[in-house]
């Protein structure tokens, strides 16, 4: 790649990490019932893709909350931040993921592809991951 190009994207993956952070942050001070925010996918390994015209690079976060009952309310909750906050003031493409704490493990222990993917290869910025048991 072009030399000063590369820096250009470096720069792009520390802006799409703030936005990460940012929605972490907002979130995270509203409930209480969040256990972990994982962030999956071309961020984790810093390769946003080379086309940000034709094929922008987007962000993927989970997030685990405590309950299965807090999954509706926290997806409603980031989905109205990301439409009114992210989405305008970035024009980035944020998608999040929200599980309760009980149904990731079920996942994980059924060796869901997904979910073990999220447990072996993302990073965690807020919590912890749940823990298989055995």
């Amino acid at each position: 790649m072009f030399s000063p190009l590369q820096k250009l994207f470096v720069d792009l993956n520390k802006i799409y990490k703030k936005v990460a952070q940012e929605v972490k942050d907002v979130i995270t001070k509203r409930f209480r019932c969040i256990q972990a925010v994982i962030l999956i996918g071309s961020l984790t390994k810093g390769k946003l893709r080379k086309d940000i015209v034709e094929e922008p690079s987007d962000i993927d976060l989970i997030f685990i909350v405590k309950k299965v009952e807090n999954v509706k309310e926290v997806k409603k909750a980031l989905i109205d931040y990301i439409n009114k906050e992210i989405s305008l003031k970035y024009g980035i493409a944020l998608y999040p993921f929200v599980i309760s704490q009980q149904e990731y493990l079920n996942r994980l222990n059924k060796k869901d592809l997904f979910i073990l993917e999220t447990y072996i290869k993302g990073e965690v910025i807020y919590g912890q991951k749940p823990r298989r048991s055995g």
